[in-house]
């Protein structure tokens, strides 16, 4: 793969507003998929999965933390640092994985004091402004998992291996796969179809995809379930945008950085093509 590549490789959109990826795939320790067979031994407190499931399991969860320590490496804010943990919850001895970045946790525990401060009668702030600065932090910390794996070849990389691994495990479980992820469609010797500078194919989860554009005009084609909506983000303003099939649509002179973001159906499949 080319550096151009690498840099334009499957962006994993965040899962939610909650954590990046884990807690809202609800991840045990060593747990099984449902309906897998592999066989299961208890080893003190803890549930090891062993077999081909397991691995797969642990492959993605390696690739997972290659993605964060990068990230965390490189980022402009420490606040945006991603870290894992595992809780055990509800009265079970079985573990839980979380990854979460530095400012949800302070934020966590911020609401958690304000709400505690409100029901013993005391004024302060308001727990819901906790709420809405977490929520904030989370779409800059989306942006710049963006920005970033779009610039740096390593973390475009390492977001390339956890996205297969992600696949091949939603394959070995059949199960739908919970991450929206894209790749890169490779020029043949005859370019790219329709004479598109760049070329992706994309599959929905339970997450928005979004996108990075290079290039002032894009399509949607070979769409495979719905599209509920796009919208493109840029440092010049917002717009929503209604989706027509068979339509392009140029982005006005001047903007720049801009970013697409595509709602579908879970499962719903497409490519992107950009044009100059």
């Amino acid at each position: 793969m080319s550096a151009t590549s690498r840099r334009l490789a499957a962006l994993v959109a965040l899962c939610g507003t909650v954590c990046l990826c884990n807690a809202a795939m609800g991840e045990t320790d060593g747990g099984a998929a449902s309906g897998a067979t592999t066989p299961a031994a208890a080893v003190g407190d803890e549930i090891i999965v062993r077999g081909r499931i397991g691995q797969l399991r642990l492959e993605m969860r390696l690739a997972e933390e290659a993605v964060y320590t990068r990230f965390n490496d490189i980022n402009s804010d420490d606040r945006f640092d991603i870290h894992c943990y595992w809780e055990a919850g509800g009265g079970s001895r079985i573990h839980r994985r979380f990854c979460l970045s530095n400012s949800w946790r302070e934020q966590n525990a911020n609401f958690a004091q304000a709400t505690v401060r409100a029901m013993q009668g005391e004024y302060g702030i308001n727990a819901q402004q906790y709420l809405g600065q977490q929520l904030l932090m989370q779409r800059r910390l989306h942006d710049e998992m963006l920005r970033l794996a779009a610039e740096d070849d390593p973390l475009a990389e390492a977001v390339w291996r956890l996205a297969r691994a992600q696949l091949a495990l939603a394959g070995e479980t059949g199960l739908p796969t919970s991450w929206t992820v894209s790749q890169p469609v490779s020029a043949g010797a005859d370019g790219l179809p329709f004479d598109a500078e760049r070329m992706f194919e994309v599959k929905i989860g339970r997450a928005p995809w979004s996108h990075r554009l290079l290039n002032p005009t894009f399509t949607i084609g070979r769409v495979t379930g719905h599209i509920r909506k796009l919208s493109v983000d840029c440092d010049q303003g917002s717009e929503r945008i209604d989706y027509e099939a068979g339509l392009d649509w140029t982005l006005p002179n001047g903007w720049s950085g801009c970013t697409l973001q595509v709602g579908a159906k879970p499962d719903t499949t497409f490519a992107l093509y950009e044009f100059d």
